[in-house]
């Protein structure tokens, strides 16, 4: 009963502070939650959400803004494996997500990369993954972000574009260029 006593205390000296945070909190949180659910319903149920939409890559994503590439079919054999090209993609969402952009960690990426289809089968084992633009920068979302879907579905190209300066990454983008993808 003490402790009631004095919360009731503290309420009644500080009203106005008390109903004002609560106030505010709980407006952030309706509108954070509103802006993800207009979000989702604009979000075309038939592309994979990307910043580009329309297109195709051949390899079946859309909304990647990527047309014509064939997934690969360059003339010339990938000269590395297929757990390479998934591990050289996951290097490459890692050395991009959130905070802070790992520019050498992407040069060594692309510097594994060997000819276009290298760069094409890392592409495709890169996928659509979902990504998150805030103001503290973007990456993979999580927490309530990943609950309400309050992200993208992009790829390898789009990340780039939304994390990376082509100036200092090297030849990682003109790679992702001479593959067909624009960076």
């Amino acid at each position: 009963m003490e402790a009631q006593s004095k919360f009731s205390q503290f309420y009644q000296g500080n009203r106005f502070l008390v109903n004002a945070a609560i106030s505010i909190g709980g407006l952030a949180i309706l509108t954070y939650a509103t802006m993800a659910i207009i979000k989702a319903v604009r979000r075309p149920s038939n592309q994979g959400g990307g910043l580009n939409g329309g297109g195709t890559n051949g390899g079946g994503n859309t909304g990647t803004g990527n047309t014509g590439n064939t997934g690969g079919n360059f003339g010339v054999s990938p000269t590395i494996s297929n757990t390479k090209a998934t591990s050289l993609a996951n290097k490459l969402e890692d050395a991009m997500d959130h905070r802070g952009t790992d520019e050498q960690a992407i040069i060594d990426a692309f510097d594994e990369m060997q000819n276009d289809a290298d760069v094409a089968l890392v592409y495709q084992k890169f996928g659509l993954r979902p990504y998150l633009d805030t103001i503290l920068g973007g990456g993979t979302p999580r927490g309530l972000d990943s609950w309400l879907g309050n992200y993208d579905d992009l790829d390898l190209a789009a990340w780039m574009r939304a994390e990376v300066d082509c100036e200092d990454v090297g030849d990682a983008c003109s790679k992702m260029a001479s593959a067909g993808y624009d960076v």
